[in-house]
């Protein structure tokens, strides 16, 4: 896996492919970045279910920061560890949380972030049960106040039609679909 741009665009990660980890594509995450836009400056960047981290390398690159990585997978997140030194990241710029999601998102600090991007694990789960998920993370965040006014949720789900969620807080501003992939754009 390449970094798409910034200024990591085209290092590598190191590594090999942890069991039950689905990397965003390439493709996904230029789309995604066209839409938030490739100056990430100054804004705040949480990864949730990061596996290989590369949605928040690809922020780090593109100048986000601090970026908060997290994953109950321990292999995922020293691997991750790994990268952020091989690419010279300041530890001050970076945040590794190995934790259970739900968990982790309620024992952070009181702090808000710009911009949120959650990839859950979806390949073997239901729809029922993939909703179920969503709502879960979406109301979490809200009720702790994780995102900030005007910030950006970005939920990457199974393609076909996004979760049908209690949209609370949340206005959906954009929505694309990358083959099996969907991704929503959810302004707080």
């Amino acid at each position: 896996m390449r970094i798409t741009g910034g200024k990591y665009k085209t290092r590598s990660l190191l590594g090999k492919r942890e069991p039950g980890v689905r990397p965003s594509t390439s493709r996904n995450r230029q789309a995604v970045f066209n839409i938030l836009g490739n100056d990430l400056t100054g804004l705040s960047f949480l990864d949730g279910f990061c596996g290989s981290g590369i949605m928040g390398l690809e922020a780090l690159s593109r100048g986000a920061g601090p970026v908060t990585f997290i994953d109950s997978n321990r292999h995922c997140i020293q691997a991750l560890r790994q990268n952020l030194e091989v690419f010279g990241v300041p530890d001050h710029d970076s945040r590794l949380i190995t934790s259970p999601m739900i968990k982790a998102l309620e024992s952070l600090p009181q702090e808000a972030f710009d911009l949120i991007y959650l990839d859950p694990p979806f390949a073997e789960a239901r729809q029922t049960a993939t909703v179920l998920v969503y709502q879960q993370l979406t109301e979490t965040i809200a009720r702790v106040g994780l995102l900030r006014k005007e910030g950006m949720l970005i939920l990457e789900h199974p393609g076909g039609d996004p979760p049908t969620l209690q949209r609370g807080p949340y206005q959906v501003v954009d929505q694309r679909r990358y083959g099996r992939v969907g991704i929503q754009f959810l302004r707080y």
